[in-house]
């Protein structure tokens, strides 16, 4: 486990260091002094930060008490696998869709998988949540989301 951490924590920094050089070609805003660049800055050097973090405890012997091996028969494995899995069908599947639609169906799907079976609070939060999500972006921050077959 010592060694995949160590890997993990190298790939972590080299993805923060090239986030972070990339949105060094980000343009600055002439008004707030911040740009477009500033957030994904800010979680890049987290991300690095977090990172050697990681990489020092496995290299002072901290980071193995207690650990035990990946399981792939776990049923949270399964789990996560099917949400990542889900997550990406997500992705791709807003533009066609539209944001409130597909964020919809994640959500609810999202609660059905970690086993929450009240089915009216589901379909309330999953439907409230991609609603106030939606005028949050489209009506107070004027940022235009997918559509989809509602357009």
């Amino acid at each position: 486990m010592k060694r995949v951490n160590i890997l993990f924590g190298l790939i972590g920094i080299a993805l923060g260091l090239y986030v972070f050089a990339v949105t060094a070609t980000f343009p600055d805003d002439a008004i707030m002094k911040i740009g477009p660049g500033f957030f994904p800055r800010i979680l890049a050097v987290a991300l690095v930060l977090f990172c050697l973090v990681l990489i020092i405890q496995n290299l002072a012997g901290k980071g193995e008490k207690g650990e035990s091996g990946f399981d792939i028969k776990d049923p949270g494995v399964h789990r996560s696998a099917l949400v990542l899995l889900i997550t990406v069908l997500y992705a791709v599947i807003i533009p066609f869709a539209g944001f409130v639609a597909a964020s919809v169906i994640y959500l609810f799907i999202l609660m059905y998988l970690m086993k929450l079976r009240k089915w009216i609070q589901m379909i309330a939060v999953s439907t409230g949540v991609s609603f106030a999500i939606y005028f949050i972006f489209s009506v107070l921050l004027k940022i235009a989301l997918p559509q989809g077959f509602l357009s």
